[in-house]
């Protein structure tokens, strides 16, 4: 399952990233199952999500996202 996690690009609340891999709570993914798989502003942030990088994002990847990721709460990235 694809989740996405909405995220503050480029000062836009209205986007979401698709990290590679997002860990959850068992009960947060089956709400999650039964709607869009788009983690909101107002819920509990994934405990870790991680990204695989490539020479071709990775600025992106330990920068931007990094940082998305950091004012989102997530514990670890």
């Amino acid at each position: 399952m694809v989740i996405g996690v909405r995220s503050p690009r480029a000062g836009q609340w209205d986007t979401s990233r698709v990290p590679d891999m997002v860990v959850i709570p068992l009960a947060q993914w089956r709400d999650l199952r039964n709607r869009e798989a788009v983690m909101e502003l107002n819920e509990q942030p994934p405990l870790l999500v991680v990204e695989v990088v490539s020479e071709s994002t990775k600025t992106v990847d330990y920068r931007a996202k990094r940082v998305e990721y950091n004012v989102l709460n997530i514990p670890e990235y």
